[in-house]
C-alpha cells in the first residue's frame, strides 16, 4: 500500500501532523516524489514542520524542502513543497545555515529546480552558509555530473 493511499484516507480521518510529517519524511527518503505532492497537498503545513534530521554525531533542524533538496528532487516535487510553505526557499538549517539553494547546489540539483530556487528568492545568491561560502562557492566544490550546468544557471 502507498503511502499516498494511506494519506488520503487517513486525511479522511483527520490525520495528525506528527504522522503525516513522519509519512512526508519516509517519502523523501525513498525518493517516493508522487507521495510527497500528494501528501504536501493534503497537508501543507507539513511542509514547515521543523524535522530532527540526525547529522552525524548530532541532530539539526531542517524542514522537507532541505530533506527533498538533499535527494535531488525534481522540479515538481519542490514547487510543490515552496507552495506549501512560501517562505521555505529562506528558511536556513540549523548546523551549516544552508538555505534550500544551498543544498541543491551541494547535491547537484537538476538546473531547472535551482532556476526556480534563484526566482523565488533571488537574494539566495549572495547568502552566506555557516563558513561563508555562497550557492556559487558550494557549486563550484560539487562533484555532481552537472556542476558546469548548475555554474552556467547561477552565473546567469
Amino acid at each position: 500500500e502507498s503511502a499516498a493511499i494511506v494519506v488520503v484516507a487517513a486525511a479522511e480521518q483527520q490525520l495528525n501532523l506528527s504522522s503525516a510529517a513522519s509519512l512526508l519524511v519516509d517519502a523523501i527518503y525513498r525518493q517516493g516524489w508522487d507521495d510527497v505532492i500528494e501528501i504536501a497537498r493534503h497537508h501543507p503545513e507539513v511542509a514547515s514542520d521543523i524535522l530532527f534530521i540526525p547529522e552525524g554525531s548530532h541532530v539539526t533542524k531542517r524542514i522537507a524542502l532541505h530533506e527533498a533538496l538533499r535527494y535531488r528532487a525534481p522540479l515538481r516535487v519542490v514547487k510543490c513543497l515552496v507552495e506549501a510553505y512560501p517562505d521555505s526557499v529562506g528558511c536556513r538549517e540549523a548546523t551549516f545555515k544552508f538555505l534550500p539553494i544551498h543544498f541543491a547546489c551541494r547535491n547537484g540539483a537538476p538546473t531547472e529546480v535551482i532556476q526556480y530556487l534563484i526566482e523565488q528568492f533571488p537574494e539566495c545568491l549572495r547568502k552566506e552558509d555557516k563558513y561563508g561560502y555562497s550557492p556559487e562557492a558550494v557549486a563550484t566544490q560539487s562533484t555532481s555530473s552537472n556542476k558546469i550546468e548548475m555554474l552556467e544557471t547561477i552565473r546567469s
